[in-house]
């Protein structure tokens, strides 16, 4: 979901203005290990992992830096 820093932070706004206007909603967001995403500690505090996963050998070495996987959630009442 998040593909770049702009768009994280596009979506994120987005979300506060839904949980503002009292939506409702259940995100789920696979990282695969991006660093931008670690420097939005204001989207990532609110969330919680939901999943972690070690990569094999095979995708570390075909993805150098990419070492671990994770499924956070976020919700309409993490945001309120």
């Amino acid at each position: 979901m998040f593909y770049s820093s702009e768009f994280c932070d596009q979506v994120y706004s987005w979300l506060l203005k839904l949980a503002s206007n009292g939506c409702r909603f259940r995100v789920l967001i696979g990282d695969p290990g991006r660093n931008f995403l670690d420097e939005h500690h204001h989207l990532l505090e609110k969330c919680k992992v939901v999943f972690t996963l070690d990569y094999p050998k095979e995708i570390q070495q075909e993805y150098p830096g990419f070492h671990t996987g994770t499924v956070y959630e976020l919700a309409h009442t993490d945001l309120i």
